[in-house]
């Protein structure tokens, strides 16, 4: 499935976000919740990418039973995920096992690459849960960033 949407309000927002939820949104400038939603479905992942324009601040997890890599593709000026100030090209991983406070003061792109957690090695699952959850690394170069931006 591919499914892309842009939006110009909550409900908007919520409903394109597809196996993503918005909980406790706070639109922090007048513009908050404008922006798009692009999704790729696929048996194996979700590609996610999101463009929002203005600042808002609500809790977020991954999909249920995912792990999740973001990369921040564009950040025009603040933004945090948890307790972690966000800068173009950080790699974030999250998942499902608790929810972060997202906060972004402008516009933001990023883009999601979700994993269902039945279908990760034993040893890889083993590193994202008690190395990368919860941490982020810098996309040097950009190079993840311009895959995802490619498919």
């Amino acid at each position: 499935m591919i499914k892309s949407q842009k939006f110009t309000n909550y409900k908007g927002m919520a409903e394109s976000a597809v196996n993503w939820e918005h909980h406790c949104s706070y639109q922090l400038t007048t513009k908050a919740h404008f922006g798009a939603h692009h999704v790729i479905q696929l048996p194996s992942m979700l590609l996610s990418y999101t463009e929002r324009e203005g600042g808002m601040m609500h809790e977020v997890s991954s999909p249920t039973d995912a792990f999740s890599i973001a990369v921040i593709q564009r950040l025009d000026d603040k933004a945090c995920f948890g307790n972690m100030k966000l800068h173009t090209g950080d790699i974030l991983f999250f998942d499902d096992s608790q929810f972060y406070n997202f906060m972004s003061s402008s516009y933001i792109k990023v883009a999601i690459i979700s994993l269902p957690k039945d279908k990760i090695v034993p040893p890889l699952k083993t590193m994202f849960s008690k190395k990368l959850l919860g941490h982020s690394i810098q996309d040097t170069g950009g190079i993840l960033s311009q895959i995802l931006e490619n498919i």
